[in-house]
């Protein structure tokens, strides 16, 4: 497993390169990371809020309530999951 660190702030690319060389799934509200799906395609996958602005306790529990459809994105052959 790659044990590299991303900088702070991080460019869109150096995030989407970290997750597909460690196997992680985006959490994102910016709609950029869509755009690199439908050009580069996945891994890695991609889960994109439409929630506005919220707290990370509310997010959490968006995506609490969305955990079996994040297991379906997980298990399957998707490349994104929209959470309204």
């Amino acid at each position: 497993m790659n044990k590299t660190i991303l900088p702070f702030p991080a460019t869109d690319t150096q995030i989407w390169n970290h997750a597909k060389e460690n196997n992680y799934i985006i959490v994102t509200q910016d709609a950029d990371f869509l755009n690199f799906l439908q050009t580069k395609g996945y891994p890695p996958k991609i889960i994109l809020l439409h929630t506005g602005n919220i707290s990370t306790k509310e997010a959490e529990k968006i995506l609490l309530q969305a955990k079996p459809s994040i297991e379906e994105l997980d298990s399957k052959d998707l490349g994104l999951l929209e959470i309204w």
